[in-house]
Parts: C-alpha cells; structure tokens; sequence
C-alpha cells in the first residue's frame, strides 16, 4: 500500500528513501481488508471497502500501473484509506487518527477511467476522491469530481484513463461544526444545505486547488483518511476505476499508492516506513489537538 500515513515523516527519514526519487514513499494496497504495514499515532491503519450501497474493490480489469487498479461500483461506493470519521471504523470506541496535518496536503492527483457511465443526466459521473478532514468540532470532506475539472454535465467523460493533475479543483462539503466553520470562514461563506453540504461564497459553489482550502482551517486541522468512491445518484450501472494515487507535501514528504491485484511488498520499503513513522508517532504525541467524538 501506498499511504498518506507517512506523510508527516520528517526530513531525517526521507533520507532513508530509494535514489530514484529521495522523497517518494511507494506503497501498494492488494485485495481484501489492508492492514497497512505502519501503524498510526494510537494503532494500526486500514484499507478497506465500507459497507454502503455501491463497492470498491482492487481487480485486474483495468490496470493502470501494475497489474490491476480499484474497481468502483453504483452509489455511494467509498474505498478507505485511513478513516472517514471521527472514531475508528474497526474500533469504534477509539478516535480516528491524524494521517498527516492538511497544511501538508499540498497536491492530490490520480488516474481515473470510467468504464460504464450513468445514465440520462448523470452521464458525467466520474469516480470521486476525497480527503477526509477534522478540525476540532469541523468535519468536512474536500472532493473531486471530473465534472467540476473541464466535464460538461450531462455528457460521459471520454473513455480510457485519465489524469486529475496539480491543477485539479475540489470543492468543500461540511458534515459536522457548521456554526464554528461559518464563523471562521467570514463574511459571505454559507452552506447548501444551511447546517451542513456544500460550502457556498454569495451563492456558488467553491472549487478551489487543495492549497487554497488551507486558510479556511486552523494549523491543528489534520486528514484522517482518504476515500475514492462515487457519489448519491450515481445508479447502479456505473463503474469507474482509480489508480496512481500521488500526494505531494510542501515539506518534501510524498507518497504514491497503487492497486495491485497482488501485493508484493519490498522489504526495504517497509523498513524506511517502519521507521519514519515512529518519528510520526512522536510528533503527534506532542499535539495538543483533542479529538472530539461524534
């Protein structure tokens, strides 16, 4: 697997990398259930399909880089990397973990492809990626979608793979701490749904690059998980792919995933993450950031 989790690593352990690309952590999640081979701040860290209405699975049917890619299938499909919540999925008495501090989070870019796409209006329907963000008493999720990154609504993206580079816009949905969000936020910030839903300047809808999003929350806001799915409404019919996950940090600590139909991982890998992540533990143990359960 290929995980943001190292991403808080410092510059020390980013030595430790391979002379290829110093500051690259390659990761590579198979099929099934993924303990990753780092654990987090408080235990481990997981890759895994939720059980909502549409699925996400690692398949040979379309492989990108390597031999396979995750699969993604009908509504409310979510594939996890890490967590969506504030409480943990496989142990629901414990707090989410902090994968890496969102000021780090400078870009987020992938291979998509949609194989089936949905029907009549929603023929635009791309997969959707989501980075997954709490703020003290702020939830909220940043999401792509290739309509709002040069699709037309109502007609299907063009068949193969594609790329959501550095360039691409992700628009802003707050789940939870809506009144302190709004306060922060300023004058003219609202949300669709007055309590929760999309973040709206004067009335529109917000799509930004992942770097501007950074000064609507404080330093302590951290990513607890990522998520590549699709969205309500989709149909059932639809089916879409992701692949080469790259996430790009200002501090020089990158990492890739990919979707392999058979995960071998490289020993030396594992012993440069191993140890930069127990400089992450410690990082964070120093935090003052106090999780909030829902």
């Amino acid at each position: 697997m290929k995980i943001a989790v190292v991403f808080a690593a410092v510059a020390a352990t980013v030595s430790l990398a391979s002379a290829a690309r110093a500051d690259d952590y390659n990761l590579v999640i198979g099929p099934g259930v993924q303990t990753l081979p780092v654990s987090g701040p408080s235990g481990p860290i997981y890759a895994y399909d939720t059980p909502d209405t549409g699925t996400g699975f690692v398949s040979t049917a379309a492989p990108r880089n390597g031999n396979g890619s995750l699969e993604i299938h009908g509504d409310r499909a979510r594939y996890v990397i890490g967590n969506m919540f504030r409480n943990d999925a496989f142990n629901p008495a414990s707090a989410s973990q902090a994968l890496f501090s969102f000021n780090d989070l400078n870009t987020l870019t992938f291979d998509w492809q949609v194989a089936t796409p949905s029907n009549g209006a929603g023929a635009h329907n791309t997969p959707a990626v989501r980075a997954h963000i709490i703020d003290g008493d702020v939830r909220a999720e940043m999401i792509w979608e290739g309509v709002y990154n040069g699709g037309t609504a109502g007609v299907a993206p063009a068949a193969g793979w594609q790329n959501a580079g550095a360039d691409s816009t992700f628009y802003l949905n707050i789940r939870e701490g809506a009144a302190t969000f709004l306060a922060n936020a300023g004058a003219g910030y609202s949300l669709a749904n007055g309590t929760n839903g999309t973040l709206l300047l004067n009335g529109a809808q917000q799509n930004r690059v992942v770097g501007d999003w950074h000064s609507l929350f404080s330093s302590n806001a951290y990513v607890t998980g990522l998520s590549f799915g699709a969205g309500s409404g989709f149909g059932s019919n639809f089916v879409g792919f992701i692949d080469n996950v790259d996430v790009r940090s200002p501090n020089g600590n990158n990492f890739n995933v990919n979707f392999e139909a058979a995960a071998v991982p490289e020993p030396a890998t594992w012993a440069m993450m191993l140890g930069g992540f127990g400089l992450v533990g410690a990082a964070m143990r120093r935090r003052s950031t106090k999780v909030v359960f829902a």
